[in-house]
């Protein structure tokens, strides 16, 4: 009898958790919910975060935010080039929000989902001079002047999962199911972009929305490359000195600096920066369930890379601490992304680590380097939740609109 395509993908990625060497159930199912969040020590934390959403809701639509800190060698840097990247964000802030927020982020969301550019589904990625409001919160003369290939190879799959976070921590996927063949669409036309720890995230996205969608084949075929890449994972190698040696280097690694080496132009694995900056851009922006994996895996060889980060850069909470580095944001220039260089430590230090809520309440002691900074207000959202008691559920609890 033949198989159809997708009982086939079902019947592959049926493996006891012996020969995957982890418990994948855990890692597709389950997310981390809290409860008994103590009023007084996060009212604070909630003011600010509901002051940041505001400014969101006020702004609209949001472009790329620019960025350089030297000279101009490859022209511009920009930040947030991903589509929808901004509805991850607003997922995170939605159940700390008061109610009448909570209605204005909602109708924001559904107009982002109803546009062809800023939905998460978008097959392509945000051009820098995009039409919206400007995240700097300073005048610039010039969007441009910037080569086209310049971040090109970057990837933006990550988005998919922050469609997911809404239906699920909103309770609203009511409003995601509408956009659901695009979705698809959009996560075959981008898969090659999720085999590194940040981007894998979209397959557990992929996954948990055609579980509640019944698409058994597209659950199917997101459990075999969720399991692959996971798999794949468990080989990472943290030690910074043989990070661009490519015989030496592991295969996540590998893949990493397929997209964020620029062309051979600059980027994060241009040999010239060795010593200078670090090279934790696989731990961008993970979501909790991949760093649950790191944790539980590989927690040595992340936490070696993890704490050279730290040690180069021990003010990497800071906004624009003046390091000298060969940037990525122009070369011999000082002052850090600060986004992404928090944006690969904080989860770490949250999901790995296991930093308690005071130590990570002292990291937000800074500030957000642009308006709708995503990574700050989820590092926000984060600690505000470490005061609380947290438990893994399995998502599949919640029913669907």
């Amino acid at each position: 009898m033949r198989l159809a395509p997708w009982t086939l993908l079902a019947t592959l990625v049926i493996l006891p958790t012996s020969a995957r060497g982890f418990d994948l159930d855990r890692y597709a199912w389950e997310f981390p919910a809290v409860s008994a969040i103590p009023q007084d020590q996060a009212a604070d934390l909630k003011s600010q975060l509901t002051e940041q959403i505001d400014d969101i809701l006020a702004a609209g639509s949001l472009t790329p935010w620019r960025v350089n800190h030297a000279d101009e060698f490859t022209d511009a840097y920009f930040v947030y080039l991903e589509p929808g990247r901004i509805i991850t964000t607003l997922a995170w802030a939605y159940p700390h929000l008061p109610a009448d927020r909570q209605r204005a982020v909602k109708n924001y969301v559904h107009q982002q989902f109803g546009s062809g550019t800023f939905a998460p589904w978008n097959a392509g990625r945000l051009s820098a001079d995009v039409a919206g409001t400007r995240r700097e919160f300073h005048p610039i003369n010039r969007i441009a002047n910037w080569t086209p290939n310049w971040q090109a190879t970057r990837p933006t799959i990550q988005s998919l999962y922050g469609a997911w976070l809404w239906a699920y921590r909103a309770d609203d996927f009511g409003s995601v199911k509408p956009h659901w063949d695009r979705i698809k669409v959009c996560y075959q036309t981008k898969l090659s972009q999720g085999d590194i720890y940040s981007t894998m995230s979209a397959h557990l996205a992929m996954l948990r929305l055609a579980e509640a969608f019944g698409d058994s084949s597209m659950q199917a075929a997101a459990w075999l490359n969720l399991s692959n890449n996971l798999s794949m994972g468990l080989n990472f190698k943290g030690d910074p000195a043989i990070n661009t040696d490519q015989v030496k280097m592991s295969q996540v690694e590998k893949n990493t600096l397929r997209m964020y080496l620029a062309n051979n132009n600059g980027g994060l694995y241009w040999p010239k920066q060795n010593g200078t900056i670090y090279r934790g851009l696989m731990f961008f922006g993970i979501s909790p369930e991949i760093g649950r994996y790191l944790a539980e895996n590989v927690k040595e060889q992340t936490l070696l890379r993890h704490n050279y980060g730290k040690s180069r850069f021990p003010l990497w909470w800071m906004i624009d601490a003046p390091y000298f580095q060969r940037d990525y944001t122009g070369d011999e220039g000082v002052g850090l992304v600060q986004p992404e260089m928090m944006g690969t430590l904080f989860p770490i230090e949250k999901w790995v680590v296991g930093a308690d809520a005071t130590t990570l309440a002292g990291y937000m002691a800074s500030a957000p380097s642009c308006r709708g900074d995503c990574v700050w207000i989820e590092a926000l959202v984060q600690t505000i939740e470490a005061f609380g008691s947290t438990r893994w559920i399995d998502v599949r609890s919640k029913t669907t609109d």
